[in-house]
């Protein structure tokens, strides 16, 4: 009899923890919670660490951190905490770039006797990443790559950190991803072409991470180097939109618009269907050439393509007509924007008023000039006072 009641509270306690897990999977964290705390207020059986581990991972899916971090305190408080559990919290807060919580939830593994794996690793760098705290996003990548070093040499349960068990893998190509793309967005793009080698010689390196060094090097107008590790992904067969992309926005910065153009090109002879933010990069590279001939052939690249221009793309065109001072096609793309119901912005207008402020002043430009202030009146871009 005893026997039997006690498989009946197991039953009880699994059937939980598995109804736990599907309001998880279905983003219903609340029921998740409410689960749990009936468990704990029940006289039948009680929650365990899957409980826990479980509702964390609800709380996790829908970046509802504090209410993780309140599970945490929970099940330490009843000695219930593993390693899911506080993995589980580490990505919530990660997923809300709370990098400062994860990073000190991370920092508690001694005190909990857990071992740091590549989920707390990635997940806490990731929120580094997010948050562009990229020194303590490169403190983290040392650090696991350092410990995984002692414990190769070691090969004893003894390691001198407490954090790494024997051969535990901390890193992973996301782990070094995440790493490169923080110190990338701190416009430390050197630092990130180091990651990038350290990850490769650890056979780590995947598009992700290429495209991450390629973004860096993006953000830094470092063309040149962008344009390498378009070859080294090449190389690998690591390439795709985003990479390519990458290194268009490079030569758009450095006003490189000829290779921008051959990039485009490129990308359809690799079969990569280009997106706008393709043609926008271009369009914008030949604005700031000023060879507003390549931007209306991009343009109309843009609408062979089945893709429809934005504001930016035609801000792009017009900016490149005005810095040639071709007004009559500047005011024409503007006129364009109301056909296709795309709402001209300052940018817009500024364009034309370019092209039309040097020269000889005559009537038509004049008559254009009034009427491109009174369209802006309209549209409430600017005062009614002059």
């Amino acid at each position: 009899m005893r026997q039997a009641q006690m498989m009946l509270v197991q039953v009880d306690v699994v059937s939980c923890n598995a109804a736990i897990t599907a309001c998880g999977k279905a983003e219903e964290w609340p029921r998740a919670i409410h689960l749990l705390s009936r468990m704990g207020s029940s006289d039948t059986w009680d929650a365990d660490v899957i409980s826990y581990s479980a509702a964390a991972s609800a709380c996790e899916k829908a970046a509802e951190w504090t209410q993780a971090l309140q599970l945490l305190r929970d099940a330490r408080s009843h000695g219930l905490m593993d390693r899911m559990t506080l993995s589980a919290v580490i990505s919530a807060c990660e997923k809300a770039a709370k990098w400062q919580h994860a990073l000190h939830l991370f920092s508690s593994i001694d005190d909990d006797s857990v071992d740091a794996d590549v989920v707390m690793y990635s997940a806490t760098v990731s929120a580094c990443e997010k948050s562009s705290a990229w020194q303590q996003a490169l403190r983290l990548l040392l650090e696991a790559e350092n410990g995984q070093q002692q414990d190769k040499e070691q090969h004893t349960e003894n390691s001198t950190s407490s954090k790494y068990s024997k051969h535990q893998k901390a890193t992973n190509a996301f782990t070094y991803s995440a790493a490169v793309s923080a110190c990338g967005k701190a416009s430390e793009w050197q630092q990130s072409l180091q990651l990038l080698e350290r990850a490769s010689a650890r056979s780590l390196a995947s598009v992700v991470t290429l495209s991450a060094a390629l973004t860096a090097c993006e953000k830094a107008s470092e063309w040149e180097q962008a344009l390498r590790l378009l070859g080294t992904a090449e190389r690998l067969k690591e390439c795709n939109v985003i990479t390519y992309n990458a290194a268009i926005s490079a030569f758009e910065k450095a006003a490189k618009w000829k290779e921008a153009v051959d990039l485009l090109e490129q990308m359809r002879n690799k079969e990569f269907q280009p997106t706008l933010t393709s043609f926008n990069a271009v369009c914008s590279a030949c604005e700031k050439s000023g060879k507003w001939q390549a931007a209306i052939w991009i343009l109309h690249e843009l609408d062979d393509s089945k893709l429809r221009a934005d504001l930016i793309t035609f801000n792009a065109a017009i900016g490149a007509c005005g810095s040639a001072r071709s007004w009559q096609m500047a005011h024409l793309l503007l006129s364009r924007t109301s056909v296709l119901e795309i709402q001209p912005d300052v940018l817009s207008f500024k364009g034309v008023f370019t092209a039309l402020s040097p020269g000889e002043r005559h009537n038509q430009k004049t008559q254009l000039f009034l009427g491109l202030l009174s369209d802006m009146e309209a549209a409430a871009l600017v005062g009614t006072k002059r």
